[in-house]
């Protein structure tokens, strides 16, 4: 029987966001491209909330740090007169990469700079942006062009395979069978260890997939927790499907 895949979402964030794991994601892809590759419906979802939140989030802190800039600069102006350009973007930076580790990002992350270019074209300057009307647009523009840029890299993501497609929706008491399973299971055992659910509710498709249309699906990504928790579920539950692969251990 031909083996089906599946990944998860870190998968499409190293691809799009050309990261220090894209050749990696590159060899996986390469070496599944013509088996079917079946798109949880779960990870779809995720991919297209989080990468659109992320743009956004993005731009408001870029927004943030122009205006704090501006506001800093105008009060050192009353004193000492127009600040040099230099100073200007010493500032810029300097309000800039507070917000961003604030956030949990840093102003030196590679992956930080290419958010920025999904979003503006470049790493925005003081200049680029300090004339009001500039900013306004830039607002209106990456708030607009946040949905339509993770559009683009979802459908990216999908070219690469030759037999691609959506998983089903499923019968609700079919997944929340799952569900609670995986749940029960979590109170025993250190599994699905993140804050938000999101790998419970990708485990839970994945499993009712499988229980569904049978035991050929292989899971892989880049989460080490979730494939971990995947595979100890196959374990504890005596299921009978592929390990899921973590995709970084070479």
């Amino acid at each position: 029987m031909v083996i089906k895949n599946c990944c998860d979402v870190n998968v499409i964030f190293s691809l799009n966001l050309e990261d220090q794991f894209k050749l990696k994601m590159d060899s996986y892809i390469k070496n599944i491209k013509s088996y079917p590759f079946i798109s949880l419906r779960s990870v779809k979802e995720t991919f297209i909330a989080t990468f659109s939140n992320k743009i956004k989030e993005m731009s408001d802190l870029i927004i943030s740090s122009v205006n704090e800039t501006k506001e800093e600069l105008s009060k050192r102006n009353k004193r000492l007169g127009p600040p040099s350009s230099t100073l200007e973007e010493v500032t810029f930076k300097k309000y800039l990469s507070s917000a961003l580790k604030s956030n949990g990002y840093s102003v030196n992350d590679k992956k930080t700079e290419k958010y920025m270019k999904l979003i503006f074209g470049n790493v925005p300057t003081f200049n680029d942006l300090k004339n009001s009307e500039k900013l306004t647009e830039f607002r209106e523009n990456s708030l607009k062009n946040a949905d339509h840029i993770t559009i683009d890299a979802w459908d990216k993501f999908r070219k690469n395979f030759t037999n691609f497609k959506d998983a089903p929706r499923f019968n609700s008491e079919k997944q929340f069978k799952w569900e609670k399973k995986i749940k029960e299971l979590k109170e025993t055992e250190e599994i699905f260890n993140d804050v938000d659910n999101e790998d419970i509710f990708i485990a839970t498709e994945y499993l009712t997939y499988i229980d569904d249309r049978g035991t050929n699906l292989k899971f892989s990504g880049n989460d080490k927790d979730l494939v971990k928790s995947l595979n100890k579920v196959k374990r504890k539950l005596n299921l009978n499907y592929p390990d899921a692969v973590y995709l970084l251990d070479n």
